[in-house]
């Protein structure tokens, strides 16, 4: 997560959905930064609410005078990249087996554990999410736009700590693939409804009170 205080912009850094691109090139404009270990790093939103009450409690920090996005990813491809990314990697907490198959690493439930895109974007339950949520698939034209809209200079995105290759989505048999959609239901509905909306946010260029409650 980052906070940029002066530009008035909060990053929350939704897992396995390039995050770290995102921080590398946002880090010199946040006066908060949450990077390091997963448990700070992937903080969630009503996180950020209450241990930054001393920012965010301030009249003028109110969180609505602050533009706040994330990067949402299709669930299935979400699920297949943690795949790729935990089989026989060492250097993770948590290894799957490299000789595991992504069936049996579904079945046996781990992954299940990992909390769901939709719960690092919401303050609380039934709220609504922050406000953008950009599908990951559009980040290469979606990431200049943002850097745009909270007045920084816009930057190529590193390609950093991205899941070797591995299992394709292709691979993912129909059924299992349905069970698992189904699963994240919640996050599929998110994706897809972000799909369609990411570039009418952006297009509205600043909301008034952030440029009127500039530091």
């Amino acid at each position: 997560m980052l906070i940029g205080v002066r530009h008035r912009f909060v990053f929350v850094a939704n897992t396995k959905a390039a995050s770290t691109s995102i921080e590398k090139a946002l880090t010199p404009h946040a006066e908060i930064n949450r990077v390091g270990h997963g448990n700070r790093k992937h903080a969630p939103w009503r996180l950020a609410l209450r241990e930054y009450d001393f920012l965010f409690g301030q009249p003028a920090h109110r969180p609505e005078t602050y533009f706040k996005f994330g990067i949402v990813r299709e669930p299935l491809d979400w699920v297949r990249s943690w795949y790729n990314y935990r089989l026989g990697n060492p250097r993770v907490d948590a290894p799957i087996a490299a000789d595991m198959g992504f069936a049996d690493w579904w079945r046996e439930g781990s992954v299940r554990a990992y909390r769901p895109q939709h719960k690092f974007f919401r303050a609380a339950a039934g709220e609504p999410p922050l406000d953008l949520l950009l599908p990951l698939g559009d980040l290469a034209e979606g990431a200049p736009l943002i850097f745009r809209r909270i007045g920084v200079a816009v930057v190529a995105l590193p390609q950093v700590n991205r899941s070797p290759g591995g299992l394709r989505a292709d691979q993912i048999p129909a059924g299992l693939a349905a069970e698992i959609l189904d699963h994240y239901r919640l996050d599929a509905e998110l994706h897809a409804h972000w799909l369609t909306h990411w570039r009418t946010v952006l297009a509205a260029g600043p909301a008034p009170q952030l440029s009127a409650a500039r530091t």
